[in-house]
């Protein structure tokens, strides 16, 4: 049996999913073991697969984005098809896919306005974003809050200010940042939204990490990992919250701290398969490794992540990747601050 209104009800799940990702998944999955209308069982798929997304199961998610939008393009659903091949770009921008994120970006956009248009429009920009593209994805930011705005859309609003305010700290503009990320802390709690409010916490703690405030941005960051607990999120956000926690470690000084919470990051992005975020923690890794003195273990991070922003046509990250390969190449000829150590197997 499914309730009296099956399509409105997976569609609440989908307006669900990112405030609450883990009670949607079991709310959807329990619809889909249902006998559900042909554009329900489309709809509760595509509030699955975000919510998988959400939680750190990024293969899952696609699985179930891809085989929502096959159902829907078989029922003429062009909307459905358009609005969950959305959800599908921002997933395979995860997984590093970024040229099939914006192609999936591309197909979708003929068919979407108001404020369906607004948050592909959202979306494009967070992979700009990831492939170094900042002026383009500013630009598209600019675009996509206005009609978000309009809809009273507070939920993408809040992810629009948290991604746009990652682009602002890269460019120096502290103070644009916290002013979003504030914006945004204030929306998520007046909505009770507690995985938002780890995100826009996360944020917040990164920024004031590049401003010096060190104890601000551990108590940030603090806050972040106990609202994400409470929400239920796994391996993904809560291994990028530990890389940051890592690069924060490492600008204090604390070598053997940042090289520890950064290799816990790799090991808990391993098997989740985000490959955009799994790149960046094995960069960041083999800074610390470099700075502590384990040159093999840099250099194998160092080329790990390499290889995999070259996979992912992230071109300014890979050649960071080189730069801090060069470095450990040639750091035992100009002395490191410490005597390399013995390196273990480097995690990849």
């Amino acid at each position: 049996m499914y309730p009296e209104d099956p399509t409105g009800s997976a569609l609440d799940l989908v307006d669900r999913a990112q405030g609450d990702p883990a009670e949607t998944r079991r709310l959807a999955a329990a619809m889909l073991d249902t006998a559900l209308p042909a554009e329900a069982h489309v709809v509760a798929e595509w509030a699955l697969g975000i919510a998988e997304r959400e939680t750190g199961n990024l293969e899952d998610a696609q699985h179930h984005l891809e085989s929502a939008i096959a159902r829907a393009d078989a029922a003429g659903y062009t909307q459905r098809v358009a609005q969950v091949r959305d959800s599908l770009a921002f997933t395979l921008a995860l997984l590093g896919d970024n040229q099939a994120a914006l192609r999936q970006a591309d197909l979708a956009e003929p068919h979407l306005s108001g404020a369906a248009l607004a948050r592909l429009q959202m979306q494009k920009g967070l992979v700009l974003q990831r492939l170094g593209r900042g002026d383009e994805a500013m630009a598209a930011y600019e675009l996509a809050l206005p009609g978000i705005q309009a809809a009273g859309d507070n939920v993408a609003e809040v992810r629009l200010r948290v991604n746009r305010s990652v682009l602002s700290i890269y460019r120096s503009a502290i103070d644009q940042a916290i002013a979003d990320l504030e914006t945004a802390e204030a929306l998520a709690s007046e909505m009770g939204n507690t995985f938002q409010v780890g995100a826009c916490a996360h944020n917040l703690g990164f920024a004031r990490g590049r401003a010096g405030d060190i104890p601000g941005a551990l108590e940030a960051y603090a806050v972040a990992a106990d609202a994400y607990a409470v929400a239920g999120v796994e391996a993904g956000l809560a291994a990028v919250l530990e890389a940051d926690r890592a690069d924060l470690l490492l600008a204090a000084g604390l070598t053997e701290e940042a090289f520890a919470a950064a290799t816990h990051g790799v090991e808990l992005l391993a098997d989740t398969g985000n490959a955009a975020d799994l790149a960046e923690v094995q960069l960041l890794a083999a800074r610390a490794a470099l700075a502590d003195g384990r040159v093999g273990q840099a250099t194998n991070l160092a080329a790990g992540a390499g290889a995999s922003f070259v996979a992912q046509g992230r071109h300014g990250w890979h050649a960071l990747a080189s730069y801090v390969a060069l470095q450990a190449r040639f750091a035992p000829l100009e002395g490191s601050p410490s005597a390399p150590r013995a390196d273990h197997e480097a995690t990849a």
